[in-house]
């Protein structure tokens, strides 16, 4: 599968795993983190888990950003920002060393 491609298919999972997050709680979440990184090792690891880490993040933000703006408040958001923050640079890091790798990097330069 095209790189490209399959990184768009995990953000999608990346973010309905989020929503999961949200809804279902860390036993759901995992129980398909464990299978969708059995999948992911049959194609290109690094673009199938950065798309993932980037889709749960961002979608985890989103909830956070729409909890903060319909009066929602929290002790201390803190760690709960981080569970956003931290698979947004993960996987955006994640994504740069995938195209370092392949040597697309130059293409986007130009």
């Amino acid at each position: 599968m095209n790189p490209i491609a399959q990184w768009i298919v995990w953000f999608g999972l990346g973010a309905a795993n989020a929503l999961l997050f949200g809804i279902g709680g860390a036993i759901l979440v995992v129980v398909l983190l464990i299978l969708a990184v059995r999948v992911a090792m049959r194609g290109d690891t690094m673009s199938a888990v950065s798309g993932l880490f980037v889709g749960f993040g961002t979608t985890w933000l989103a909830l956070m950003g729409r909890q903060a703006a319909t009066g929602g408040r929290l002790d201390d958001a803190g760690p709960w920002l981080a569970l956003a923050i931290v698979p947004v640079a993960l996987g955006g890091l994640l994504g740069v060393l995938r195209l370092v790798r392949s040597g697309r990097a130059r293409l986007l330069l130009r």
